[in-house]
């Protein structure tokens, strides 16, 4: 459903991602993506994916939040098996599941030390270079709680708008429909634009716009 307004809303997941330097990801209702914003996944995510047993772990992740938050239709906020922030925002019309936005890979100071202890378990693991995955984390930018809740807050704006803006492409284009039909069925009588704005109950400008 999402894809129709792709291009409407491209520009408001750039601009977030512009204001907060976050990665956003817009998925449709069957988890198929629809867009990435143009940002590089950090370091430490995308060494960690190198590792086949920790790239497991990523996706196990995606799964289980990506349920929470079907399951409950609410914004799902969670630390990663890193212990890196990530965020889950059902978009509902109708309490249908429309679309996801995802947003991750966020280093909040109040879990650094809990980051870094799984960075040490994992180079103690898996690393192929001493220090690999805490060397990465200490070169990861941090945000302030406040900051994330702001970006949060954002984001479910962002999920009304896109709600919004399919709810309204769908309702034009269900009146396109019925204009259509109506002048297909009529074509013998009156048919001026104040005829059709009359039946139609609707402005010149949304007329037009049909």
């Amino acid at each position: 459903m999402l894809n129709v307004i792709f291009e409407e809303t491209k520009k408001v997941l750039d601009d977030f991602q512009n204001i907060t330097g976050m990665i956003i990801s817009l998925f449709d209702e069957k988890k198929g993506t629809i867009y990435h914003t143009n940002i590089a996944a950090a370091s430490l995510c995308n060494n960690m994916r190198k590792y086949p047993e920790l790239y497991q772990k990523c996706k196990d992740c995606d799964r289980k939040n990506l349920k929470i938050a079907t399951d409950t239709k609410k914004p799902y906020v969670t630390l990663c098996h890193a212990g890196l922030v990530e965020v889950y925002i059902p978009i509902c019309e109708n309490n249908v599941i429309i679309g996801y936005i995802i947003t991750g890979q966020i280093l909040c100071k109040e879990n650094i030390e809990y980051a870094k202890a799984i960075a040490r378990e994992y180079d103690e693991k898996y690393a192929e270079n001493n220090n690999e995955f805490l060397n990465l984390l200490n070169e990861t930018e941090t945000i302030e709680r406040k900051f994330l809740d702001s970006a949060v807050d954002m984001l479910k704006m962002c999920a009304s708008y896109l709600y919004l803006s399919n709810l309204v492409k769908k309702k034009l284009n269900i009146l396109s429909v019925q204009l259509k039909d109506y002048i297909k069925n009529h074509l013998s009588e009156d048919l001026s634009e104040k005829k059709l704005r009359d039946v139609m109950y609707m402005s010149k400008t949304k007329l037009y716009k049909l």
